[in-house]
């Protein structure tokens, strides 16, 4: 054991002697400069502030290379500085690859430095490549840097200053300016052009602007805009006193040319109209020299309004539009015949008119306004669903300039029930009447059917493909089937009669019928008018029947003891509406028989 551990050690000295005995070489090569070979020439600035450096580095040694091996490159700035690693400088464990990096001016000063690439073998020695010198040409000083724009403004102008086209530098600038009016100076934010316009002064400033290339700049010399106070305004008068009828348009009021403020283009116009309790209001959007009053209904007074730099407002001489009423508005009265509400002509006013149609409900907090602007209207179709819950008026108001005048309401009448839907059979195609009554003129079709065995509903109600007044067809069943239509029309429906299909071979009605229910029976169904229950219980039992449809109704038809053999009938309600009811039959918590009930 004791010689094995000296033959590991032997092996461990010869490992260390050889790694620290290896020996590298490192090089640069193929160096680029802006994508520019320069060969063996130093990198330079001469380019511009920013130049992307890229080149080859090569290592050469002795031994194949670890994991822990690290390839990097550095700067320096003169022998004075420490390396620095730049921008793309690391390389990681690879002995060989391509670099680009970075480099700005602004590191480097007229003295240049180098880069170098450094390699260190598993953390140990490590071994640099020759410098490559960075050279940094001087640069001319700024200059040419001057401004002009000494002057004197009002109050609130604005103004430019220009700047000279600048000299030295690398020929690209930028452009800061700043200002100072109370002792310091600030820059000016946004202000990045060779000339600048300023804003609205209000104090004594003065101005100045930074040149910058490579780095340097330089500061202009200094201009000063004096502001004064502005002249007092004069000369605002207005003209346009006019006397016209309601209804007719106003002529133009004219408002003369100012002078004072500060000066012209800075005169800001802000028209007024007199208020009955003798107050003024700004008028909208009326901000210009002159002024369209457009159709004034009644006797208005105008006056203007002027404002410039610090002068006190400038306020006008008074002028007025007077206005003749137009004749009292009179007759305006509708009535209603079906859908079709009639208004009269009305007389009065400006002989111009303007309508507008109303429905509300008595006591109903949200009339509508419906989209209708005609003399008279057609009452839409989607009212109707309002007039089978309460009673709802219309009413028209008629407005001719200033005048407003409402009507007498009528009453909207429920529509008629749709009547004439009737339907026929002739082989595969059905065929149905032109109804009549609900909406005139709108009415839609939905087609229906349902398989019977000996007058009782089997199965499922289904709806035909088609929406014609007329039908077919499509899909021959196996057994005997019921169809009928179902019209629609403003808020009335209506089921027409039940036509009969019956297959060319039909299938034993009693057992098929047997197997789904063999004791209670529903009959007649399609009904007209009533319909019997059979319960085919063989003793005495308490029994509830129920309908209910899709429209709301749910009502309990006979709850009780019923006798073997007993008949219940069934004399649906008038008021109940025609379609398809869905009865139960229960006896305690079980249930008998479930089914459909056309009632048509």
């Amino acid at each position: 054991m004791k010689h094995l551990n000296k033959f590991y050690y032997s092996i461990f000295c010869l490992l260390f002697y050889i790694l620290s005995f290896a020996q590298y070489s490192v090089t640069i090569s193929d160096m680029y400069v802006n994508n520019q070979p320069i060969n063996s020439s130093p990198i330079s600035f001469v380019s511009g502030d920013e130049i992307t450096v890229k080149f080859f580095v090569q290592v050469n040694g002795s031994n194949s290379g670890s994991s822990n091996d690290a390839l990097n490159i550095y700067y320096q700035k003169g022998n004075a500085y420490s390396p620095i690693v730049p921008t793309g400088g690391y390389g990681g464990n690879s002995r060989g690859r391509w670099f680009t990096i970075q480099l700005n001016a602004a590191q480097f000063d007229t003295n240049g430095g180098f880069i170098f690439a450094q390699f260190a073998a598993g953390g140990m020695t490590a071994y640099k490549s020759s410098n490559w010198p960075v050279v940094k040409p001087a640069i001319p000083p700024i200059s040419n840097n001057s401004i002009t724009g000494t002057q004197t403004i009002y109050y609130g102008r604005s103004t430019s200053i220009s700047g000279s086209n600048p000299t030295g530098g690398t020929g690209s600038y930028t452009y800061k300016w700043q200002s100072n009016a109370a002792g310091t100076w600030n820059v000016i934010p946004g202000a990045l052009d060779q000339n600048f316009f300023t804003e609205a002064l209000t104090q004594t400033t003065q101005f100045r602007r930074i040149v910058f290339s490579a780095g340097e700049n330089h500061i202009s010399g200094e201009v000063k805009i004096t502001v004064i106070n502005s002249l007092p305004i004069t000369g605002n008068i207005i003209s346009g006193n006019q006397t016209i009828n309601e209804g007719n348009t106003a002529s133009q009021l004219t408002g003369n040319s100012v002078s004072g403020g500060s000066g012209p283009g800075s005169y800001e116009y802000t028209w007024q109209k007199k208020n009955i309790d003798g107050s003024w209001s700004d008028i909208v959007n009326a901000n210009t020299a002159n002024y369209m009053p457009g159709t004034p209904f009644v006797t208005t007074s105008y006056r203007r309004i002027v404002k410039s730099g610090n002068a006190a407002d400038s306020i006008s001489n008074e002028i007025t539009i007077t206005v003749i009423p137009a004749p009292l508005l009179q007759n305006n009265v509708i009535s209603i015949n079906g859908v079709l509400v009639t208004g009269s002509q009305p007389t009065g006013g400006t002989e111009s008119y303007t309508y507008k149609w109303i429905v509300y409900g008595v006591g109903e907090e949200e009339p509508i306004v419906l989209s209708a602007t005609t003399q008279s209207i057609t009452i839409p179709s989607s009212i109707y669903n309002l007039v089978s819950v309460s009673n709802i008026y219309v009413a028209r108001v008629v407005t001719s300039a200033s005048q407003n005048l409402p009507s007498n309401s009528v009453l909207i009448q429920s529509l008629p029930e749709i009547g004439n839907n009737t339907i026929i059979l002739n082989g595969t195609q059905l065929i149905g009447s032109l109804p009549t009554g609900g909406y005139p003129g709108q009415y839609t079709y939905d087609w229906w059917g349902y398989h019977t065995i000996d007058g009782e509903v089997i199965g499922e109600v289904f709806q035909l493909s088609g929406t014609g007044q007329s039908n077919s067809i499509q899909t021959i069943p196996g057994l005997p089937t019921n169809y009928y239509r179902v019209v629609k029309s403003g808020n009335k429906v209506s089921y027409s009669n039940a036509v009969s299909y019956f297959p060319s071979r039909r299938l034993a009605a009693s057992p098929i019928k047997k197997a789904l229910n063999p004791e209670p029976k529903i009959y007649p169904n399609p009904t007209t008018k009533r319909v019997n229950f059979e319960t085919g219980l063989a003793k005495t039992a308490t029994v509830e029947i129920t309908a209910t449809n899709e429209l709301g109704i749910n009502t309990v038809i006979f709850k009780g003891d019923v006798n073997p053999g007993q008949v219940i009938e069934w004399n649906i309600p008038s008021n109940y509406p025609k379609g398809l009811y869905f009865y139960k039959i229960l006896s305690g918590k079980e249930e008998i028989k479930t089914g459909k009930i056309l009632y048509q």
